[in-house]
């Protein structure tokens, strides 16, 4: 492995800033309901580099506020869902985890998507799990 992808704050806010500044507020860029879309496709790799959930939401915090403070409506944040799994709380202590339907709350994601389908066998099976689990957009 080269990198794991994994960035501290201090990256992720270079990262950030270079989104609001060249991407969100270019025409073609996605948006829901007015608000440029970031998806996060490594739930758990984000978790880990930023040093937990707190951390990380504090970090999303700060990202949305940059992005009103920058003349947008907001940031739709949204979620790539992979498969079921409990994560890493606090970065280091794996006695505290929670479901990615926690996790989903804890962060305020506002929807969910997939990266691509080609994983699941019974798709009905996987909207009705999808739907019952989840109480925000897919």
């Amino acid at each position: 492995m080269i990198w794991d992808a994994a960035v501290d704050r201090q990256e992720f806010e270079k990262i950030a800033n270079r989104l609001i500044a060249k991407y969100f507020k270019h025409l073609s860029y996605c948006t829901i309901e007015g608000k440029p879309v970031f998806m996060i496709y490594d739930l758990a790799n984000l978790l880990w580099g930023l040093g937990g959930v707190e951390e990380t939401k504090d970090a999303l915090e700060w990202f949305r506020k940059k992005a009103v403070q920058a003349g947008l409506p907001g940031l739709h944040v949204q979620l790539i869902l992979g498969k079921v799994r409990l994560f890493n709380l606090s970065g280091v202590d794996d006695n505290r985890t929670a479901t990615t339907n926690e996790i989903v709350s804890l962060l305020g994601f506002d929807s969910l998507s997939h990266y691509q389908y080609i994983h699941f066998v019974d798709i009905d099976r996987e909207w009705e799990r999808i739907d019952q689990t989840y109480n925000i957009p897919y």
